[in-house]
């Protein structure tokens, strides 16, 4: 592999060169540029073209969903991955459908940077094991559209609101990914949902849930 190019983008300067530090460390990086706000780093994104960007999620100016939508646009192929201090995850599934591919506690940075890195870099999803992800109260329409997936479906649901791919999800049930994505299809009918956006959304708004009908 050759060597990678990091974007850096957090207004803590403490934070933002600990974490090039640690960048620096790892063998498969081989530079890091870095910016204090959203609007250096889009300037920097203009001129050169980062492999990953670890970007924080609030920062002073530009908002970093805001920065992300532009990231996407402008650097389609580069991975980036969200830093928050927050572990409510609320924007969380937003980052995602924004295009984000990991999900970072700052407080995790240090022990989590590598699995974090090994994750995005083997074209999976990162979430922090510390966010927390929040159930919200389901429509008498949705719980009952809940009510006719089958305990397997409920299961594959569950870890589709982990944002695991469909490969993780199969090993995870030592099942093939033919029949997860053969799940995924019945649950995307039953529920009315098209996208994987938003059945990812609709999985981690209704996460409890899940979780116990999966454990019946």
């Amino acid at each position: 592999m050759d060597s990678l190019h990091a974007l850096v983008v957090d207004d803590h300067p403490i934070f933002r060169k600990g974490l090039i530090s640690l960048l620096q460390q790892d063998a498969r990086i081989g530079k890091v540029t870095e910016a204090g706000d959203g609007s250096k780093a889009l300037a920097l994104l203009r001129q050169r073209t980062p492999d990953l960007s670890f970007l924080d999620l609030c920062m002073p100016g530009r908002d970093g969903l805001d920065v992300l939508a532009e990231f996407t646009r402008l650097r389609p192929r580069m991975k980036v991955i969200i830093l928050t201090a927050a572990d409510d995850g609320h924007s969380l599934t937003q980052a995602f459908a924004l295009g984000a591919v990991g999900f970072l506690l700052k407080a995790d940075a240090a022990d989590k940077l590598y699995c974090c890195l090994d994750t995005v870099l083997d074209h999976s999803t990162y979430v922090s094991p510390g966010i927390r992800l929040a159930s919200a109260p389901g429509t008498p329409e949705e719980e009952q559209k809940l009510s006719l997936l089958t305990p397997s479906e409920c299961r594959v649901l569950a870890l589709v609101g982990e944002f695991l791919t469909s490969r993780q999800i199969a090993d995870r049930l030592y099942i093939s990914p033919r029949t997860v994505q053969n799940h995924r299809a019945n649950i995307c009918r039953k529920l009315g949902i098209q996208g994987v956006h938003r059945l990812t959304r609709f999985a981690v708004r209704h996460a409890q849930w899940l979780k116990e009908a999966a454990e019946k």
